[in-house]
């Protein structure tokens, strides 16, 4: 197994529960300031309607979800594109294509939060 194998594999591993995580408490603060009954949930653990919004809306919450998102997608794709494609070229063209993709999406996100 090659090295970039290697890494891409520890990469998911490694991202995956932060991504988890992170993912979860975007969404429910999402729904939390729209939805009473999910408000009262986060109430019982001492956070009030301005506690949610602000995670929900705070920068790094959306750049950690982002952040992890991209680099767990990258890998998984580095990890799909050597297991499916049988060609060296092809494998090189799809990983490239792969990382542009990434750089694409990381400056669009930075665009947006300046």
């Amino acid at each position: 197994m090659s090295k970039l194998i290697e890494v891409s594999y520890t990469l998911i591993e490694v991202t995956s529960i932060p991504l988890l995580i992170v993912s979860l408490v975007y969404l429910l603060t999402g729904y939390a300031m729209i939805s009473i009954k999910i408000q009262n949930l986060f109430s019982v653990i001492g956070l009030g309607y301005g506690d949610i919004m602000y995670l929900h809306t705070n920068i790094y919450t959306r750049l950690a979800l982002v952040m992890l998102g991209s680099i767990h997608g990258f890998s998984g794709s580095i990890i799909l594109i050597h297991k499916y494609s049988r060609r060296k070229t092809t494998r090189n063209i799809l990983r490239i294509l792969a990382a542009v993709a990434l750089l694409i999406i990381i400056y669009l996100v930075i665009v947006a939060e300046i």
